[in-house]
């Protein structure tokens, strides 16, 4: 009997700051809960900026580390740090989740991209540095790809022995001005993808599951879902969802609809190469 493969579900549970979203002041005991809520959920992995307590980036720890500390005592998630954020940062500040030893991973942006009505500037002396200070601590990148030319940056970053094999890469579809939410992108990126690489969709505004269906039947490890993408939830039509963990709990159904298992923490570290 053929196994099922197993699915990694990634959340990023803050949503970002902006004129049309005047989130509420972040509480850590409140975002520890909703995050404990997604594992509950089938989620395995948390995606975490650096912010304070209205939702801004910033280089101070204190919300960021009490956050991960109540995430470690609660759930056995994997916590990814950002060095992406506020492109307006130095590239000092926006690596500055890395100073918590206990990340596993990080997000590593591969290239500038137009950025909804602005420019996201990642150079290639600011992506060299987030990949050594990565390398030297022992955390797992995940590149994040704005255009398929970014792919090639992974092998640069490699053959300057700054980032190992095996490779994760997230392909970041639906961003205004920059790559759409189109199966031709995403069978695009995946077919350049290195031979061996894992790989996941991040779907800015996603409305419906036929993208992520896309990805799974390609081989996608992981889907990522969470405020930090969309305020809303699919199935419950187009009002806001409930929750991060309602997003969980709807991709989750939906990916075992289609016949896959859903990775536990443990699991997903080992699918990640995470830790051993």
């Amino acid at each position: 009997m053929e196994t099922r493969r197993s699915i990694i579900i990634s959340v990023a549970p803050v949503a970002k700051v902006s004129p049309d979203n005047r989130q509420a002041v972040l509480s850590s005991d409140a975002l520890i809960g909703e995050i404990s809520a997604c594992e509950s959920a089938g989620a395995s992995l948390v995606h975490l900026h650096v912010k304070d307590l209205y939702g801004k980036s910033t280089t101070e720890m204190n919300l960021f580390n009490s956050v991960i500390e109540g995430v470690r005592n609660r759930t056995d998630m994997i916590v990814q740090g950002s060095t992406g954020g506020d492109g307006n940062l130095s590239a000092e500040a926006r690596c500055v989740s890395l100073q918590n030893d206990t990340l596993e991973m990080a997000s590593l942006n591969l290239g500038s991209t137009n950025f909804f009505d602005g420019v996201y500037v990642n150079s290639p002396d600011d992506i060299r540095y987030w990949a050594g200070e990565m390398n030297k601590r022992g955390v797992k990148p995940e590149f994040e790809i704005f255009s398929p030319d970014m792919i090639e940056t992974a092998s640069l970053l490699y053959r300057e022995k700054l980032v190992q094999a095996p490779f994760d890469f997230g392909i970041c579809l639906g961003i205004p001005w920059a790559m759409p939410a189109c199966a031709r992108y995403l069978f695009l990126c995946a077919s350049l993808l290195p031979a061996g690489a894992n790989w996941g969709l991040i779907e800015h505004a996603r409305s419906d599951f036929s993208l992520a269906a896309v990805a799974l039947s390609l081989g996608a490890t992981w889907i990522r879902v969470g405020r930090e993408d969309s305020s809303h939830g699919i199935a419950a039509g187009s009002g806001p969802a409930e929750g991060n963990a309602s997003m969980v709990s709807e991709m989750r159904e939906f990916i075992e609809s289609l016949g896959f298992n859903i990775a536990s923490p443990s699991e997903a570290r080992r699918m990640l190469g995470i830790g051993g």
